[in-house]
């Protein structure tokens, strides 16, 4: 069988985030998505779902059984991609999905880097000052790396901000490189 083209997981976030929004249900729509991936790891059905044998309908039937309690769409959902041969396309999917989730409340996701661990005061002052010069909630994802040395290094979906000492420092050694006779 050959493999049939994959819309982009944007295309199946934004089918299933119209859902939710209509049933107003966004968060459990989250969940229902992590259940999915959740299912996909487990050793024998992951191989099911792999498999290029089994018919669409087959697929849909072992997902059924594997988990009774998840939404019927959203077993349509890991059958159609599993059929396409396209279930490792479910990460993607869920991270376009949050982020429309995160759009649609004006929530805004920091990557936060730091070279030493922040306490739970300065993570509120530092999530704070983002959100006023946001203009939107901010949730931030703190990571500790002690190659930075000191100092911050923030990303904004696209946007980096670098304040980390590394940085300022081969900054400073550039400049002399440059300047030496």
């Amino acid at each position: 069988m050959a493999v049939r083209s994959l819309p982009s997981p944007k295309r199946y976030a934004q089918a299933i985030f119209q859902i939710a929004l209509e049933q107003g249900n966004l968060d459990g729509w989250l969940q229902e998505l992590q259940g999915l991936f959740d299912i996909t790891r487990q050793g024998s059905v992951a191989t099911l779902l792999g498999a290029p044998g089994p018919t669409l309908q087959e697929k849909l039937e072992a997902i059924e059984e594997i988990s009774p309690d998840t939404e019927p769409f959203a077993r349509r959902l890991l059958a159609l991609l599993a059929y396409r041969r396209a279930v490792g396309a479910l990460p993607l999917v869920i991270r376009e999905y949050q982020a429309l989730v995160d759009g649609y409340r004006s929530v805004q996701r920091v990557e936060l880097t730091s070279a030493i661990p922040l306490d739970q005061e300065d993570k509120e002052r530092i999530a704070k000052q983002l959100a006023d010069a946001l203009a939107n909630e901010v949730r931030l994802q703190v990571r500790i790396d002690q190659s930075i040395l000191g100092g911050l290094i923030i990303r904004v979906g696209d946007r980096l901000i670098d304040g980390s000492v590394r940085s300022q420092l081969e900054s400073l050694r550039r400049n002399l490189v440059e300047s030496a006779p």
